[in-house]
């Protein structure tokens, strides 16, 4: 039911595209090199899979690369190229400037903490600049998205890619056998589990916090188009898409993403100035339907009150050593990458936590400044513009910010590959939504 679900919600979300006139090439220079090539850096988002490389970080990272670390590079410099040939800077809205300064804080540190302390200089350089990375996608997206019509489409694919995805996760469900479609040797590990056990991979990702988290910003773009949109009828292709991410999210058993969605839906309520009345029924009805849908493959014990208890706790112990380590120089920051070096552990399992450790106390209040401007430009959009493309972006980022904020306080999820890429793709989106509407 979910696998043809999804297809039938692509193929009237394509169709709808059609309708706003995305099938003539060249019009309003609408299939630019560009667009295409963002659209070709969503699919990869959504259904890369690692490729392991035989290179080790200190700890037990490794090296990994995917395709659109690839294809990034190649929007980038087409990017750069396009603008130096029409002598045409590089367009930022105003939430860029706290991320850059965010950055620049987390570069310095990192130079200190390569040079002074002992933070190994590999390990310190990829892990900023895997956030860099994430911050590029935002800027790439918000600059070659020039029109409503790309604007629209890129939601379109976006929740389209997701919805293969879910279709992916139904095919788990049924076989009850887990795993993504395209396997490496990291991920031969993953194959074959029970889904009860492991709960559904992506199509190129197994980890369990990297499926449920790229659910997070489609299905709050399929949430706001059900918000916004204006007719009725393609308003439930909008809600039955939606439906179907938010059941391969629970089906993923990721109880971070899980559980961040739910907190950013109580936010959603409260953001909308007047829900429809017949919100009042498809909020609890769309929930009672996930649930019963994936119930039978879900661990009770893993979503018992005394297990997530439990899990909550074990939180706070993996923070003690952390917490330890700080001294009177900690509030500097000891570079990304410097909770080995510093606290003996590999994640935080708090992302703020990380950035305090890494970049000090202006790291965590730049980087708290900036999620708080991003959700405060989506959230004027969404109340000041009539545009229903430019008001559903704004209302998805939003929620998004939201809940992945909230997954951040008990995961480091802003560098969780997966969920990090989708949520700067709908960030950049954002930004786009921004500069249309001026």
């Amino acid at each position: 039911m979910l696998i043809v679900s999804s297809i039938a919600v692509i193929a009237t979300l394509t169709g709808t595209a059609s309708a706003f006139g995305a099938t003539t090439v060249g019009e309003d220079r609408y299939f630019t090199v560009q667009f295409l090539l963002v659209v070709l850096l969503v699919a990869a988002v959504s259904f890369s899979p690692r490729i392991p490389l035989d290179f080790g970080l200190l700890g037990s990272r490794r090296l990994d690369i995917r395709i659109e670390d690839l294809l990034l590079v190649i929007v980038l410099l087409s990017l750069v190229f396009d603008r130096a040939a029409v002598h045409s800077r590089i367009r930022l809205t105003r939430f860029f400037t706290a991320l850059f300064a965010y950055l620049a804080v987390a570069g310095l540190t990192t130079v200190v903490g390569i040079t002074l302390l002992e933070l190994p200089l590999f390990r310190g350089v990829f892990y900023f600049l895997k956030e860099v990375e994430f911050i590029l996608i935002a800027v790439a997206v918000s600059n070659i998205i020039r029109t409503r019509r790309q604007l629209y489409v890129l939601t379109v694919v976006f929740v389209g890619c997701a919805l293969v995805n879910a279709g992916w996760a139904g095919y788990q469900l049924l076989m009850d056998s887990t795993g993504p479609l395209f396997q490496t040797i990291k991920q031969s590990g993953y194959y074959g589990r029970p889904v009860g056990a492991s709960g559904t991979a992506l199509i190129g990702e197994p980890s369990r916090l990297s499926s449920g988290g790229y659910y997070l910003a489609p299905l709050f773009l399929a949430c706001g188009w059900l918000l916004v949109g204006r007719e009725r009828s393609r308003s439930l292709w909008w809600g039955i898409g939606g439906l179907c991410i938010g059941i391969a999210m629970v089906a993923s058993l990721s109880r971070a993403s899980i559980f961040s969605a739910v907190v950013a839906l109580v936010c959603l309520t409260l953001v909308v100035d007047r829900l429809p009345t017949y919100w009042l029924v498809t909020i609890p009805v769309t929930g009672f339907v996930a649930l019963v849908a994936v119930s039978p493959f879900v661990p009770v014990a893993r979503f018992r009150p005394s297990y997530v208890l439990q899990s909550i706790f074990t939180r706070f112990e993996k923070w003690d050593p952390i917490i330890a380590s700080l001294d009177s120089t900690s509030f500097l920051g000891a570079g990304k990458g410097s909770l080995i070096p510093v606290a003996g552990v590999e994640e935080a399992h708090n992302f703020f936590l990380r950035v305090f450790v890494e970049a000090g106390a202006v790291g965590v209040l730049l980087f708290v400044l900036s999620l708080l401007m991003i959700a405060r430009a989506g959230y004027t959009l969404y109340r000041g513009s009539k545009d229903p493309v430019v008001s559903a972006v704004g209302l998805a980022a939003v929620c998004a910010t939201v809940s992945v904020s909230t997954a951040a306080l008990f995961q480091d999820a802003f560098i969780n590959v997966k969920l990090a890429e989708s949520y700067w793709l709908l960030i950049g989106a954002l930004g786009a939504a921004v500069q249309i509407s001026e």
